[in-house]
């Protein structure tokens, strides 16, 4: 099923590093077990969803300083299914990380135009120069250099959907708890 998704299929940039940003491709080696899929709860315990590949399975990640970032791993793909399946009209998305779920919602007929709020320009740059060429309808893209928060602020209300994906992990939420 990973073989066949579409990012995965045809977004296949080269290695590059621009900033303190890198781009590469790291793998799962043959039965190597990894979570593939959000937890499963019931009542007060959680089980995490294991899963393993019967050969090696690259997949593309984004580094900053050497520390893994965005992945376009099995859980990323099962994670976002529901929101890409929402997805409509005029789309606004905050946070760039691989362009995943702007690549998947762009295929959509029923989608119109992605806007893409990200903070960092050197993502962006090596987004533009080594991502969004893959893109078949890169026409829909529109990518701001701006704070999630302070757009949030101003207001999204000429979108019809809007995904946000601005954290790392749970920890980047701390300050705002």
């Amino acid at each position: 099923e990973y073989y066949n998704n579409p990012y995965y299929k045809n977004v296949r940039p080269k290695a590059k590093k621009k900033g303190n940003w890198t781009l590469k491709y790291q793998k799962y080696n043959p039965y190597e077990l990894f979570v593939c899929n959000d937890l499963t709860i019931d009542g007060y315990k959680e089980y995490p969803n294991i899963g393993y590949f019967k050969e090696e399975f690259d997949y593309l990640c984004v580094l900053e300083n050497n520390h893994e970032w965005m992945l376009i791993t099995p859980n990323e793909i099962e994670t976002m299914k529901l929101p890409i399946s929402k997805a409509f009209g005029d789309v606004i998305t905050f946070g760039l990380g691989l362009g995943y779920f702007a690549y998947m919602v762009s295929l959509k007929e029923n989608v119109n135009s992605v806007t893409i709020i990200e903070k960092d320009q050197n993502v962006i740059n090596l987004f533009k120069s080594e991502i969004l060429p893959f893109f078949e309808y890169k026409h829909k893209i529109k990518i701001i250099n701006a704070d999630a928060f302070d757009v949030m602020k101003e207001g999204i209300n000429n979108y019809d959907y809007c995904f946000i994906d601005i954290w790392h992990d749970a920890s980047d939420g701390v300050p705002f708890y």
